[in-house]
Protein backbone atom coordinates (compact mmCIF):
# COMPACT_ATOMS: atom_id res chain seq x y z
CA UNK A 1 0.00 0.00 0.00
CA UNK A 2 3.09 2.82 0.90
CA UNK A 3 4.64 1.61 -2.60
CA UNK A 4 0.59 2.25 -4.40
CA UNK A 5 0.15 5.76 -2.25
CA UNK A 6 3.84 6.77 -3.44
CA UNK A 7 3.11 6.20 -6.85
CA UNK A 8 -0.21 7.91 -6.74
CA UNK A 9 1.63 11.28 -5.43
CA UNK A 10 4.37 11.21 -7.96
CA UNK A 11 0.96 10.54 -10.87
CA UNK A 12 -0.58 13.56 -9.20
CA UNK A 13 1.98 16.23 -11.78
CA UNK A 14 0.69 14.37 -14.58
CA UNK A 15 -1.78 15.59 -17.31
CA UNK A 16 -4.04 12.28 -16.50
CA UNK A 17 -3.62 12.04 -12.76
CA UNK A 18 -7.43 11.66 -12.54
CA UNK A 19 -7.07 8.81 -14.84
CA UNK A 20 -4.30 6.87 -12.86
CA UNK A 21 -6.31 7.20 -9.42
CA UNK A 22 -9.66 5.95 -11.24
CA UNK A 23 -7.34 2.96 -12.59
CA UNK A 24 -6.11 2.60 -9.06
CA UNK A 25 -9.06 2.73 -7.20
CA UNK A 26 -11.97 1.23 -9.24
CA UNK A 27 -9.90 -1.60 -11.04
CA UNK A 28 -11.30 -0.12 -14.31
CA UNK A 29 -10.25 -1.90 -17.41
CA UNK A 30 -7.87 0.19 -20.13
CA UNK A 31 -10.56 0.40 -22.76
CA UNK A 32 -13.29 1.57 -20.22
CA UNK A 33 -10.63 4.27 -18.38
CA UNK A 34 -10.03 5.54 -22.13
CA UNK A 35 -13.99 5.53 -22.58
CA UNK A 36 -14.99 7.67 -19.68
CA UNK A 37 -17.04 10.85 -21.10
CA UNK A 38 -18.42 13.56 -18.83
CA UNK A 39 -21.98 12.81 -19.00
CA UNK A 40 -21.14 9.06 -17.63
CA UNK A 41 -19.89 11.08 -14.57
CA UNK A 42 -21.83 12.24 -11.41
CA UNK A 43 -19.58 13.83 -8.89
CA UNK A 44 -22.19 14.92 -6.78
CA UNK A 45 -23.64 11.10 -6.08
CA UNK A 46 -19.57 10.38 -6.55
CA UNK A 47 -20.71 7.47 -9.25
CA UNK A 48 -19.55 6.67 -12.79
CA UNK A 49 -21.06 4.75 -15.41
CA UNK A 50 -18.67 2.44 -17.26
CA UNK A 51 -20.69 2.15 -20.42
CA UNK A 52 -18.37 2.76 -23.48
CA UNK A 53 -15.46 1.73 -24.36
CA UNK A 54 -12.17 2.98 -26.60
CA UNK A 55 -10.01 0.16 -28.02
CA UNK A 56 -6.02 0.34 -29.20
CA UNK A 57 -5.84 -0.12 -32.71
CA UNK A 58 -2.38 0.53 -33.81
CA UNK A 59 -2.15 2.61 -31.00
CA UNK A 60 -4.72 4.91 -31.23
CA UNK A 61 -8.42 4.60 -29.56
CA UNK A 62 -10.75 3.93 -31.48
CA UNK A 63 -14.74 3.48 -30.04
CA UNK A 64 -15.93 -0.23 -29.44
CA UNK A 65 -19.63 -1.98 -28.95
CA UNK A 66 -17.89 -4.44 -27.42
CA UNK A 67 -19.14 -3.64 -24.21
CA UNK A 68 -21.77 -6.80 -23.23
CA UNK A 69 -24.92 -5.67 -21.13
CA UNK A 70 -23.10 -7.36 -17.93
CA UNK A 71 -20.08 -5.18 -18.24
CA UNK A 72 -22.34 -1.68 -17.96
CA UNK A 73 -22.09 -1.03 -14.57
CA UNK A 74 -21.78 2.19 -12.30
CA UNK A 75 -18.79 2.09 -9.96
CA UNK A 76 -18.78 4.29 -6.78
CA UNK A 77 -16.27 6.96 -6.00
CA UNK A 78 -14.76 7.99 -2.94
CA UNK A 79 -13.43 12.08 -2.08
CA UNK A 80 -10.06 10.77 -3.47
CA UNK A 81 -10.82 10.11 -6.95
CA UNK A 82 -13.46 12.50 -6.82
CA UNK A 83 -11.05 15.61 -6.21
CA UNK A 84 -9.43 14.03 -8.88
CA UNK A 85 -11.50 14.51 -11.75
CA UNK A 86 -12.91 18.12 -10.36
CA UNK A 87 -9.79 19.26 -10.96
CA UNK A 88 -9.81 17.05 -14.37
CA UNK A 89 -13.06 18.48 -15.27
CA UNK A 90 -11.73 22.16 -14.69
CA UNK A 91 -8.60 21.70 -16.56
CA UNK A 92 -10.45 20.70 -19.14
CA UNK A 93 -13.02 23.60 -19.02
CA UNK A 94 -10.10 26.33 -19.18
CA UNK A 95 -8.49 24.34 -22.02
CA UNK A 96 -12.09 24.39 -24.24
CA UNK A 97 -12.56 27.88 -23.37
CA UNK A 98 -8.83 28.77 -24.55
CA UNK A 99 -9.85 26.74 -27.62
CA UNK A 100 -13.01 27.75 -28.19
CA UNK A 101 -14.48 26.70 -31.42
CA UNK A 102 -11.59 24.60 -32.52
CA UNK A 103 -11.75 22.40 -29.25
CA UNK A 104 -12.68 19.00 -30.59
CA UNK A 105 -16.24 17.40 -29.29
CA UNK A 106 -16.61 14.24 -28.06
CA UNK A 107 -16.97 14.72 -24.27
CA UNK A 108 -14.24 12.37 -23.37
CA UNK A 109 -12.20 12.91 -20.44
CA UNK A 110 -8.65 11.54 -21.38
CA UNK A 111 -7.53 13.98 -24.16
CA UNK A 112 -5.42 16.78 -25.54
CA UNK A 113 -5.44 20.10 -24.47
CA UNK A 114 -7.42 20.91 -27.76
CA UNK A 115 -9.95 17.95 -26.94
CA UNK A 116 -8.96 15.80 -29.30
CA UNK A 117 -6.83 12.94 -30.03
CA UNK A 118 -7.65 10.48 -27.14
CA UNK A 119 -3.62 9.47 -25.29
CA UNK A 120 -1.72 7.44 -27.20
CA UNK A 121 -2.05 3.14 -25.74
CA UNK A 122 0.78 1.84 -26.77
Amino acid sequence: MDELARWLRHAQQDRFAALWVLAATTGMRRSELLGVRRDLLDLDTGTLKIDDTLISVGGRAEESDGKSDAGVRQVSLDAFPVAGLRQHLAMLDEEREAFGRAYAPGGWLFVGRTGAGHIRTR
